[in-house]
């Protein structure tokens, strides 16, 4: 119990206006501190920046795997496939599909 009266340092990545990426800390207590190391929280820099590099590569292999799908994919598909990704900003891995029109509902006599 005498654990939780030292405060600890948690770390977490960003990039910053220039572009650069860089850790930013907080002093919390060891409860507080359990909260954030689920949150996007590191103990250490290192390994916030390791987690940073290794988000970034995720992100890579997800954009050249949709860049190698789009190759196969029709030119309605494609249209479709912009659209959604101008409504966003962020990287659009996968197009969710449209759902296709139903069978009409069967009319009673």
């Amino acid at each position: 119990m005498s654990e939780d009266i030292y405060p600890r340092m948690v770390y977490q990545p960003f990039e910053n206006d220039r572009g650069q990426v860089a850790v930013r800390y907080r002093v919390v207590d060891n409860r507080a501190a359990y909260d954030a190391l689920g949150g996007g929280w590191y103990p250490g820099p290192d390994l916030a920046l390791n987690a940073y590099d290794r988000q970034q590569e995720a992100i890579g292999e997800a954009a050249a795997h949709r860049a190698y799908v789009d190759r196969n994919m029709s030119a309605t598909a494609l249209l479709e496939a912009a659209a959604v990704e101008d409504s966003t900003r962020v990287h659009v891995a996968e197009i969710p599909e449209k759902r296709k029109p139903g069978r009409p509902k069967k009319v009673v006599a």
